[in-house]
């Protein structure tokens, strides 16, 4: 039969849907200002509701994973600040490079399990010979997800290698720039009415 779909954009977000026989493809488009960060979209019907979808609004530009990204020597040029869509497969590893000037300071997240992904990520910036400055696995308060932010002490080309810590593979959203590292405020409650000194972890 005839498959019908009604959108109801809410939160700043837009969205069109194509019937393809007995499937909808839906199409999010932020048509207002919306914050950054997870949202979530479900489809309603004469048969009920379906689970949610979880989506990141982004002020990061998005580019897609190239195929065969898996070694050192194959790793995907990237031009900060930027936000890649992927997949790890299972034993496989994922890799990017980046250039950095002197005393830049760059912001690396994962997002996967917020995004309702498998993947368990763990995640390592290593210098041009392959030596790590710097990892992430789990970050208290992302859902097992890696975050790190670096500050770079020589200017040059710098790798990144994703994996999954548990080998059994997934889908990510890499975002590398210039963006706050904070998971939670301390303390996490105030008095109303007063004034309180409030630091970021």
């Amino acid at each position: 039969g005839e498959v019908r779909a009604t959108v109801r954009p809410e939160g700043g977000l837009g969205a069109a849907a194509v019937d393809v026989g007995r499937k909808i493809l839906c199409s999010v488009v932020r048509s207002a200002p919306a914050e950054v960060g997870l949202h979530a979209v479900r489809v309603a019907g004469p048969g009920g509701v379906s689970a949610l979808k979880l989506i990141m609004v982004d002020d990061l530009k998005s580019v897609p994973q190239t195929a065969g990204n898996t070694t050192r020597e194959k790793a995907q040029a990237i031009t900060l600040p930027v936000a890649i869509d992927g997949a790890v497969p299972n034993l496989n590893f994922s890799f990017f490079k980046f250039n950095v000037t002197a005393g830049q300071k760059v912001s690396l997240e994962v997002v996967a399990r917020r995004l309702g992904s498998g993947l368990d990520p763990i995640v390592r910036i290593l210098d041009s010979a392959g030596q790590q400055i710097a990892w992430s696995d789990d970050v208290a308060g992302l859902r097992s997800d890696s975050r790190v932010c670096h500050t770079f002490a020589k200017a040059g080309e710098y790798l990144i290698e994703l994996r999954d810590i548990r080998y059994t593979g997934g889908a990510f959203r890499l975002r590398v720039g210039d963006f706050p590292c904070i998971t939670a405020p301390i303390p996490t409650g105030v008095t109303q009415g007063q004034t309180a000194k409030v630091s970021f972890a």
